[in-house]
């Protein structure tokens, strides 16, 4: 099972037309699903774009993901939560609180009715 089954079918068809529309290469999907629901790490190169840091982005990137490089940026600027992305300490935060299956952290509840 991966990171996608886990996701209600609403969310899923969401974040695919978002990945389509972004033109993310198929093979990240899983991987962006896992760090966004469940908050777990990806591998070196969704890392860096995560964090900001595109100059390493396109050291790790594979072919693929190197010509796609803007959707990504895209992707995590318009259509990724907002508290899961930006710098290394964001990505750990979101990785602590797990994802958007954790709790709501403490700093927002009320604010929002829980929703992020």
């Amino acid at each position: 099972m991966n990171a996608l089954d886990e996701l209600p079918r609403e969310i899923w068809d969401g974040l695919h037309a978002s990945w389509a529309a972004a033109r993310i290469p198929p093979h990240m999907h899983e991987p962006i699903a896992a760090y966004i629901v469940s908050g777990r790490i990806p591998g070196d190169f969704l890392q860096a774009v995560i964090c900001n840091d595109f100059a390493k982005a396109v050291l790790q990137a594979d072919l693929d993901n190197y010509v796609n490089l803007r959707a990504f940026a895209g992707f995590f600027y318009m259509d990724a939560p907002a508290l899961c992305h930006g710098n290394e300490a964001v990505m750990q935060a979101w990785h602590a609180r797990g994802g958007l299956s954790g709790k709501i952290p403490s700093s927002l509840e009320g604010e929002n009715d829980g929703h992020l």
